[in-house]
């Protein structure tokens, strides 16, 4: 009987201390009788400056439209899109050239000494990302962040001469990447990131006089040919 009741009294201060500490817990998330305020910078939506003079595929630039949605506590993802179009340094080429170069962009098969102006060249690019925040600790997506995206990239090459040869320019990569989103008083954002991934480009080639296809790989010669270096910087509002 005595051990009952000692159980019974143990139970009840149990019970009152964990009430008592809920209530400490409330009074401390207590913030006024004040209309609750939502959820600050739970989206993004931003565009890229660069990409629209040089986009990731030779000789033509994107309008990019990235945007960012909270999933939960420091995470979010990412869902973008892009139109490809000849940039303004394929505009402004008046003579003959003999290829499309390569750089950073890899190979390719049009121009073949033909003029540029008889090429119509237009695409598009699809990203998705998944960011987290392993250093914030306020609501919104700022501050550092890691993470992967996935992105593929298709642009189609067509002779305007011959509008039935055409070929298509394929860019598919994997990357994560580290960056850093800054917010600005009045909303507008800064988000800047680099990073390293796995890349697999080709090009292909349609013939109407052969009626085939001929999916021309990346040549890999050397380690490094797929190797996928990323930096971005986009301009944002937050809401």
């Amino acid at each position: 009987m005595i051990l009952g009741r000692q159980f019974f009294t143990f139970v009840l201060l149990l019970s009152f201390i964990c009430g008592f500490a809920q209530q400490q817990d409330e009074l401390q998330g207590f913030q006024g009788f004040s209309t609750p305020k939502p959820m600050q910078n739970a989206g993004i939506l931003k565009v890229g400056v660069t990409p629209v003079f040089d986009g990731q595929i030779a000789f033509t630039g994107e309008l990019r439209v990235t945007y960012e949605r909270k999933i939960a506590k420091r995470q979010s993802i990412t869902i973008g899109a892009s139109y490809d179009f000849p940039n303004f340094i394929l505009l402004a080429i008046s003579s003959r050239y003999g290829g499309r170069g390569g750089g950073r962009h890899g190979g390719g098969g049009y121009g073949g000494g033909s003029s540029f102006n008889s090429f119509s060249i237009e695409g598009g690019r699809i990203t998705l990302g998944y960011r987290y925040y392993p250093l914030k600790k306020l609501e919104g997506l700022k501050g550092l962040y890691v993470g992967p995206y996935l992105s593929y990239n298709a642009v189609n090459i067509r002779q305007k001469d011959i509008s039935a040869n055409y070929e298509v320019v394929n860019y598919a990569d994997a990357t994560g990447i580290v960056g850093y989103q800054f917010i600005f008083p009045r909303r507008f954002t800064l988000d800047l990131f680099g990073g390293l991934g796995y890349k697999n480009n080709f090009v292909a080639h349609y013939n109407s006089y052969a009626n085939e296809v001929n999916n021309q790989y990346t040549v890999k010669i050397q380690a490094l040919d797929n190797v996928k270096i990323a930096l971005q910087l986009n301009f944002g509002y937050a809401f």
